[in-house]
């Protein structure tokens, strides 16, 4: 028996999180490297695929 769908769904999603820059210095020894500027940008996204019979 074929069966065919009654219904085909697509779902698409993306989201980017801007923050804004920050600057971290005065540290000294050991964690000296983390002195600097640091620009964050996260991406997130997805992909749902739905079948109705």
């Amino acid at each position: 028996a074929l069966l065919k769908p009654k219904l085909v769904g697509l779902d698409l999603f993306y989201q980017a999180f801007l923050s804004e820059p920050r600057t971290i210095s005065g540290v000294s020894g050991i964690r000296a490297p983390v002195n600097g500027r640091y620009d964050t940008t996260l991406h997130a996204g997805g992909l749902s695929v739905r079948v109705s019979f």
